[in-house]
């Protein structure tokens, strides 16, 4: 915890009683909607990094790089898969795993960023206002 978020959580009224954190706690509860939001939208990135993958090529490119990664006959011989059918779906799994992984790390990068400027935004206005 920063010095400046200690002196704010120390703030004492004119009685000398303590008050509570600031508005815009960074533990602030997140509602059930924007949880619905951030999951569609996640659920939405990866299935169009999916199309990507399978109508832009380069992007087949990149992903064909990562299927042709040597690990995978040792993964087939560890999973004791025999069949191309088996394959095929542990490949899927593979790509749609890389697609979410890489989905995911854009969401978390985004809300970083949002919280950011948002966090900015107060600190200017809470500036503005002691003016």
């Amino acid at each position: 915890m920063g010095a400046e978020e200690d002196r704010n959580l120390r703030v004492a009224d004119q009685d000398g009683d303590r008050q509570g954190p600031p508005e815009a706690s960074p533990a602030a509860p997140i509602s059930i909607a924007a949880t619905l939001g951030r999951t569609a939208c996640l659920v939405g990135m990866t299935v169009g990094l999916l199309a990507l993958v399978r109508f832009w090529p380069p992007a087949g490119r990149a992903m064909h790089v990562i299927l042709a990664a040597p690990i995978w006959p040792r993964l087939y011989g560890w999973l004791h898969v025999q069949s191309e059918i088996g394959r095929e779906q542990i490949l899927l799994i593979v790509m749609v795993l890389v697609c979410f992984g890489f989905a995911l790390s854009v969401q978390l990068l985004a809300l970083w960023i949002i919280g950011l400027l948002r966090r900015r935004k107060h600190q200017t206005d809470n500036g503005n206002a002691r003016a």
